[in-house]
């Protein structure tokens, strides 16, 4: 792997003098030592200082190594700040060729591990989690070939192992191995809190960043969970639970006091509001659903507008992420399917009803004709048989069939016609 890119960019290496390559040595050094987002400034400033005369033919090397720097730095701002992967990836690329013309293989190698990171986060931002999750195994290859760089970077591998295993996680449950989906999201909710507390302290933006990426990654998982569980009728299950959102709210309540100027942070946001929603929405839906399950008569339920109103905020939501938001924006078009179909199917219908009529107007049938037959024989009203049946049939009909009665108004009165 580092061979072939030696090989490659072979045909652009400049011959650097030794007083040059000690030159180089004292440069890379100087920035790399530089504090954080102190790296531009100083190069800036040690570009403008650069004295071709003074230098000589060492002087290409060195306007050459600082620029690779600049860029190396730049795109590391891009991405962490901006969130301009595209751009970073660009510069990135500008460093590998510029440190492999001078023969700083180590800065070489620590570009493309950077490159093939920032490329790896692009993947996951487009839903590709197999090949992010090969990027990011690539990446680490390459830092430990950066030599004496790699320690600086070293950080840098932890804050990736968090992703590198939620993406394997997120990989387990596209093949509906819950699992092994759940060893590594736990594996990586872990990881995170252990990046915030060994590299940050407790309240810093930082550490609470990792700390509500690690209750994210949570959150992500129970949604899907919660999903499957729905789509299997384990309603009750659902139903249950009384911390489903926990996560996706601590989550949130964390990455409002992170970094939030870094975009990833910035959208996460936004996604964790959309996951709570769903999954508020799925266990009241499977509350309705024990419901309907239990009843005799489908209940007319009015919660059915919340809901809806639920749905669509976590739609709003989700938008705001952008492309990263794009599953969830489908999985509210399904729960919204959901609920639009429970509502009509929870709906009692004439139908529905009148399956019951028949018993409902028997029910009513027998003490009405008791009550009548005891008042006639009580005032000797003298009634037929035939009129205390009709006297009694008929508001046990209308208790029974409503309007409906009306279709026995022939078999009542048989000498009655439509227009009386």
């Amino acid at each position: 792997m580092v061979e072939n890119q030696n090989a490659a960019g072979s045909q652009y290496q400049l011959t650097v003098s030794p007083r040059g390559k000690d030159l180089l040595t004292r440069t890379t050094d100087q920035v790399l030592n530089a504090e954080l987002e102190e790296e531009l400034p100083l190069i800036e400033d040690l570009i403008k200082a650069l004295d071709a005369q003074a230098l000589g033919n060492d002087f290409e090397p060195q306007r050459i190594a600082l620029e690779s720097l600049w860029n190396f730095f730049d795109a590391l701002r891009l991405a962490r700040s901006k969130g301009d992967f595209v751009k970073a990836r660009e510069e990135l690329e500008c460093s590998e060729q510029g440190f492999n013309r001078i023969g700083q293989t180590e800065l070489r190698d620590l570009s493309i591990g950077i490159g093939i990171y920032v490329e790896a986060i692009t993947e996951i931002q487009s839903q590709n989690i197999g090949r992010a999750l090969k990027l990011l195994r690539e990446v680490k290859e390459y830092l430990q070939a950066a030599g004496k760089f790699s320690s600086k970077f070293k950080s840098l591998v932890d804050f990736m192992e968090p992703d590198t295993l939620f993406c394997a996680g997120v990989e387990a449950l596209g093949t509906l191995d819950f699992a092994d989906a759940k060893a590594y999201i736990e594996q990586a909710s872990r990881s995170a809190e252990e990046v915030a507390t060994m590299y940050f302290k407790e309240g810093e933006p930082l550490y609470c960043s990792y700390q509500g990426c690690a209750h994210a990654y949570k959150a992500y998982y129970t949604l899907y969970v919660a999903l499957n569980e729905f789509s299997q009728f384990e309603y009750d299950k659902l139903a249950a639970e009384q911390d489903l959102t926990r996560d996706a709210v601590q989550a949130q309540e964390l990455l409002y006091k992170g970094d939030t100027e870094n975009v990833q942070v910035k959208n996460l946001i936004p996604l964790l509001n959309t996951i709570g929603q769903l999954l508020e929405v799925t266990r009241e839906l499977a509350k309705i659903m024990q419901r309907v399950f239990s009843s005799t008569f489908k209940p007319d339920l009015g919660t059915f507008m919340e809901l809806k109103q639920k749905v669509h905020l976590a739609s709003e939501s989700a938008s705001e992420a952008g492309l990263q938001g794009a599953v969830l924006i489908k999985f509210c078009n399904k729960v919204s399917d959901r609920v639009n179909n429970l509502e009509r199917l929870a709906k009692p219908s004439k139908k529905d009803f009148g399956k019951f009529s028949g018993l409902v107007a028997c029910g009513l049938f027998l003490p009405l004709f008791l009550i009548v037959s005891l008042v006639n024989f009580k005032f000797s009203m003298n009634l037929g048989q035939q009129t205390l049946v009709i006297i009694s049939l008929v508001p046990a009909l209308i208790g029974g069939f409503g309007f409906g009665a009306l279709k026995f108004k022939s078999l009542l009165f048989p000498g009655a016609t439509k227009e009386s």
